[in-house]
């Protein structure tokens, strides 16, 4: 019994470490921004991204940047640690999967099929293996669902869904989705688990957010207003919808996903209760997380979806398991094969290729940083459209394109694509030395130094092999420029 139980753990830490070795280095540029402020925070210059600067709140997960510090101050840190912790988190989100559906009363078979759809979900592999939060994420909210499988909620929960939105901050909506299902319930005595799940919730919640008040001046963080889009709604959503559509697809989540709304549509038309309280706090949440990205005019990226996987995979495996008969049980056997299907060729034909594509571009990355380190002398500001690998390798001063650190950034250089002559005053108002050109759009301006005020000069280019996105392979080329001021 004793290693039986043991089992789902020792699966766990051996995925993690096949997830370690065999995934060939990748990361994003997001990691070494996280690994950025761990490093300024374990030399006791708090949340600073550039030394000299203002602490800012530039990270999307404060309690991963608070998780990888302490390894820089033993002399651990680096983009290696990063990638071993979220190997570690994977690896841990399996092993609290299966006690999940142990505690659920299923089987050693549907444990099993369980714990294999998650494993194999190629977003699971891709972000588990990056260095970054997102397994982390998803752990937490496995944990809260267990939690609730265990002992129907109360302070646990809330302390968990907190961590949630420590990791993640569109998770904070996790606490009121996690009360609303035991409210659902309709039982009197759970009030009292409900008030204690909602207090420790909140207390985690607004502990943090005062302190970013405090830090930052600010509740949310300034990625959220940068990266949120500029369209209305009219011309968001249509993309978005699209996008969310093809990131459960390519994660493998699309299967689940469809059973679970079949399911819950069947129930709400027959009046019928058809999932237990883990299983309705998985529905309520994997909708709000989409609901509150789509609301916010959020890109719509895997890595912030991939929470809502395992809470899919649950509520798929609740419907599947009430099917009966023989008709039940090919329709089982149908959609988990498909499942696994659609995250295999998936994983083959689009995610692991496009893996291997951006962990042989991180090289490339290095150089160009190592070049601005080595080449450009000391007092340059660098506008860069990536500023994590660049940030922490190269030592130079960065205006941040993207506005991942000053959001008014976007709004003063919307780019020389779009609106060169406010761009480049912009450029010249913050002094900046050199441009390394996200664009390509520093040829277009070629004979128009009189009117720009400024003259483009090429240092040297990078060629990249493959594209940055997941839906693209096309390569991409980096000039570097210096700004000679007119």
């Amino acid at each position: 019994m004793r290693i039986a139980g043991a089992l789902p753990a020792v699966a766990g830490l051996a995925w993690a470490a096949a997830l370690f070795l065999l995934t060939g280095g990748y990361a994003i540029d997001d990691t070494w921004i996280h690994l950025q402020f761990a490093r300024n925070i374990a030399a006791g210059e708090g949340f600073r991204f550039l030394t000299g600067h203002p602490q800012v709140y530039a990270c999307t997960s404060p309690a991963w940047v608070l998780l990888l510090a302490p390894a820089y101050i033993a002399g651990a840190g680096g983009i290696a640690t990063a990638r071993a912790l979220s190997c570690l988190a994977s690896g841990a989100a399996l092993a609290a999967f299966a006690s999940l559906l142990r505690n659920r009363g299923f089987g050693g078979g549907w444990i099993a099929a369980g714990c294999v759809l998650l494993a194999m979900d190629p977003m699971m592999i891709r972000w588990g293996s990056s260095g970054m939060e997102a397994a982390a994420a998803s752990l937490a909210v496995i944990l809260v669902l267990r939690a609730l499988a265990r002992r129907g909620g109360g302070a646990l929960t809330g302390l968990l869904c907190g961590l949630a939105f420590l990791l993640r901050p569109e998770l904070g909506i996790a606490g009121p989705l996690v009360a609303l299902a035991m409210a659902l319930e309709g039982a009197r005595r759970n009030w009292g688990r409900i008030l204690a799940h909602l207090a420790c919730w909140a207390a985690v919640a607004a502990a943090w957010e005062v302190a970013a008040l405090g830090i930052f001046g600010r509740l949310l963080p300034g990625t959220a207003a940068a990266k949120a889009s500029a369209a209305g709604y009219a011309g968001y959503l249509p993309g978005a919808i699209s996008d969310l559509a093809g990131n459960l697809a390519a994660s493998g989540a699309a299967m689940p996903a469809l059973i679970t709304a079949g399911a819950a549509a069947w129930a709400l038309i027959r009046g019928r209760r058809l999932f237990p309280l883990a299983g309705r706090a998985a529905i309520l949440i994997s909708a709000g997380l989409f609901a509150v990205l789509l609301a916010g005019k959020a890109p719509i990226v895997s890595r912030y979806l991939l929470p809502a996987t395992p809470c899919l995979l649950l509520a798929a495996i609740e419907t599947a398991s009430a099917l009966r008969g023989r008709a039940g049980a090919w329709l089982r056997g149908t959609a988990l094969t498909a499942a696994l299907a659609s995250s295999l060729v998936s994983g083959i034909f689009l995610v692991f290729p496009h893996m291997q594509r951006a962990s042989r571009n991180l090289g490339r990355y290095m150089e160009v940083a190592g070049f601005l380190r080595d080449s450009l002398p000391e007092g340059s500001i660098i506008a860069v459209q990536e500023i994590g690998i660049f940030g922490y390798e190269s030592g130079r001063e960065l205006l941040d394109l993207g506005g991942l650190l000053d959001p008014s950034v976007t709004a003063g250089c919307p780019g020389l694509d779009r609106q060169a002559l406010q761009s480049i005053a912009f450029l010249r108002q913050r002094g900046v030395t050199h441009y390394l050109d996200p664009h390509g759009a520093v040829p277009a301006l070629e004979g128009a130094e009189e009117r720009t005020g400024v003259r483009f000069v090429p240092l040297h280019s990078w060629e990249f092999a493959g594209g940055t996105a997941l839906s693209s392979s096309a390569s991409y080329e980096r000039v570097l420029y210096r700004l000679d001021w007119l």
